[in-house]
């Protein structure tokens, strides 16, 4: 069954996250989860690619936001996050792990960010 999106996205950078059971992630004191607006419904790509002795999975999407503060684009310009995607049905899915978290990059436009977000996995994140 193929998944949409919605159009925003949940973020923190992996090193303020505790731990993540499921879906649930717990952070240091006084950290928060960052919710991000995009001007359309997220893609996720997922790609099976084959190597040698371990297969793995070639995750990445390029959402475009509207225009987030400075203080927003300067926690996530070149960072290490865990990312949570939200269907349209409602499902969530935690994408990173703090040992293996998606790697980012914040590009500034004129009235939109661009967020380059990748990572190769050896599961699937959608099943």
């Amino acid at each position: 069954m193929k998944r949409y999106f919605a159009n925003l996205f949940y973020i923190v950078p992996a090193s303020d996250v505790v731990s993540i059971d499921g879906n649930t992630i717990t952070l240091d004191t006084g950290k928060s989860i960052d919710t991000i607006l995009t001007g359309n419904d997220v893609e996720f790509n997922e790609n099976l690619k084959e190597s040698g002795a371990n297969d793995y999975y070639e995750q990445k999407t390029t959402p475009i936001s509207h225009s987030v503060e400075s203080t927003i684009r300067t926690k996530y310009r070149k960072e290490k996050v865990i990312v949570q995607l939200k269907t349209t049905q409602g499902e969530v899915f935690t994408w990173g792990t703090k040992e293996v978290p998606v790697r980012l990059t914040l590009d500034s436009g004129l009235n939109a960010d661009t967020w380059q977000m990748k990572r190769s996995a050896t599961s699937p994140l959608i099943q």
